[in-house]
C-alpha cells in the first residue's frame, strides 16, 4: 500500500475569500439544493458551465439553452492542474482532481469546491490526498456517495467518502495497480479512468499504461476497493500498445464501450453483471480509413435514450457520430465532422441534449455544435469561448 499522505490545511485563493466567508456565515454547506439552481435548463435559461485547464485556474461561462451562446464569466477557482471534475448530485458543489504529480514525485488530489449561483464563483471547501500522483479522473458512485479516482501518474485507484455536508472524507482504501506496455509511454501502470459498473459491485479500471481494462470487486457497503484479486482473470487484456483511456457502460447496463488513446480504437464488450465478465464483440478504428498520421482517441458519450454514440479523435481532430442498437450493441457508422480546432481533448452534451461543447486543448478553445435531435447528427455553429488549453467541460445547473 502506498504511504498515506497528511492532509494539508485548505488554502482558499484570495479572490474567493469574501465569498467563501459568506457562504460559512450562512450555515456553510447546503446539504440538498432542491428546485431550480440545480434543474435541466429550460429555454433560454442560462446554465453554469466550468471549464477545467492544463494551467492553474477554473474558468466559468454561461450557456444560453436555447441559442447556444457561450458568455464568459472568467476565472473562477485558482488550482494547480485541474484537468477533470464532476458535480454533486443534490448540493451546490463540484469536485476537481489536482493532477499533480504525473510522474510519481508527488501525490495529486481532489477538492470540493461550493458554487455561488449568482456569479458562477467557487469557494474551496477541502481537499483530500488522493494517495498518488497525477489524479487524472473521477467517478461518483451515488448509492454510496463515493468518489473513485484515478492516479495516473501513481499507478493507483482509491475511494474518497463524500460526507453528509458535501465535503470530502480521507481517503478509505487505495489499490495499486501493475503492467506495462511497449510503448514509450508505458513504462509502468497509468490509470486513466474508473467507472462502476450498474450493479454497484465492480469497478473497471482502463490503464494506459498497463493495455488493461481492470476488474475490481467493490465493496459499496464499506466505500472500498477490494485488496485481493481472486477475479484477476476477468481483466480485459488490451493489444500491446494499445493504452486503454476511458469506459462508459451503455444505459441498459449489459454493454461497454471502451477507447484506446495510443492507437485510436473503440471496443464494444458484452458485460456479465453477475460475474463481471467482459467479452470483446467489435473492435473499430476511430479514424478514417485512409487516415496515415498518428492515432489518437480520447473521450466518448451516449445519448440520453441510448441510441447514438459520440466520440473524439485527436488524430484527425473529428467528432465521429454511430447509431447504437441498444439489444446487440452493434455500431452503425453516421458522421465525421471536423472538430472545429485542434487536439479535442474533452466534450460534453448539454442537459437539454441538443448541444455539445468540445475544448479543443492545442488551439485554446470551446467550440459549441448543435445535434439533430432526429438524426443524432452534429453541425457547427457561429458560438464558441477562447481559452486556454481547456481540457474539460462541467454543465452544473443553472445559474441564478
Amino acid at each position: 500500500m502506498p504511504t498515506r499522505y497528511s492532509r494539508p490545511a485548505a488554502l482558499l485563493p484570495a479572490w474567493s475569500r469574501r465569498t467563501l466567508l459568506g457562504t460559512l456565515a450562512l450555515g456553510g454547506l447546503a446539504a440538498c439544493a432542491g428546485g431550480r439552481s440545480l434543474a435541466t435548463p429550460g429555454p433560454g435559461r442560462q446554465a453554469l458551465v466550468y471549464f477545467g485547464m492544463h494551467g492553474s485556474q477554473i474558468h466559468a461561462a454561461r450557456f444560453n439553452s436555447a441559442t447556444g451562446a457561450l458568455t464568459m464569466i472568467g476565472a473562477v477557482a485558482e488550482q494547480s492542474a485541474p484537468t477533470w471534475g464532476i458535480r454533486h448530485p443534490a448540493a451546490d458543489l463540484v469536485y476537481y482532481v489536482r493532477e499533480d504529480g504525473n510522474d510519481g514525485s508527488r501525490s495529486g488530489a481532489v477538492a470540493a469546491y461550493r458554487i455561488d449561483r449568482a456569479t458562477g464563483g467557487l469557494g474551496l471547501v477541502g481537499e483530500t490526498i488522493a494517495q498518488g500522483g497525477g489524479t487524472t479522473h473521477l467517478h461518483l458512485d451515488v448509492p454510496s456517495m463515493t468518489l473513485i479516482a484515478a492516479n495516473f501518474g501513481g499507478s493507483t485507484v482509491c475511494t474518497i467518502p463524500v460526507l453528509t455536508n458535501g465535503a470530502l472524507g480521507e481517503v478509505s482504501s487505495v489499490l495499486v495497480e501493475h503492467g506495462s506496455g511497449p510503448m514509450k509511454r508505458q513504462s509502468y501502470s497509468h490509470p486513466h479512468g474508473v467507472v462502476v459498473d450498474p450493479t454497484g459491485n465492480f469497478v473497471l479500471v482502463p490503464d494506459l499504461g498497463a493495455d488493461r481494462i481492470f476488474v475490481h470487486r467493490f465493496d459499496r457497503a464499506g466505500r472500498a476497493l477490494r485488496y485481493d484479486r481472486p477475479d484477476e482473470e476477468l481483466d480485459y487484456i488490451a493489444a500491446p500498445g494499445s493504452g486503454p483511456r476511458h469506459v462508459l457502460f451503455h444505459p441498459n447496463g449489459r454493454i461497454m464501450f471502451a477507447l484506446t488513446e495510443l492507437t485510436g480504437e473503440l471496443l464494444t464488450f458484452q458485460w456479465d453483471g453477475a460475474t463481471g465478465a467482459l467479452r470483446l464483440t467489435d473492435a473499430r478504428s476511430t479514424s478514417s480509413s485512409g487516415f496515415a498520421g498518428e492515432r489518437s482517441a480520447s473521450e466518448l458519450a451516449i445519448s440520453a435514450d441510448g441510441t447514438i454514440l459520440y466520440l473524439t479523435d485527436r488524430g484527425e481532430n473529428t467528432i465521429v457520430v454511430h447509431a447504437i442498437d441498444p439489444e446487440t450493441g452493434k455500431l452503425t457508422f453516421l458522421q465525421r465532422i471536423a472538430c472545429g480546432g485542434e487536439f479535442p481533448w474533452h466534450f460534453a452534451i448539454a442537459p437539454s441534449g441538443s448541444w455539445m461543447l468540445v475544448a479543443n486543448e492545442r488551439s485554446n478553445r470551446i467550440e459549441v455544435f448543435s445535434i439533430d435531435a432526429a438524426t443524432g447528427h452534429v453541425a457547427p455553429t457561429r458560438n464558441g469561448l477562447d481559452m486556454p488549453r481547456p481540457v474539460h467541460i462541467l454543465f452544473a445547473g443553472e445559474i441564478a
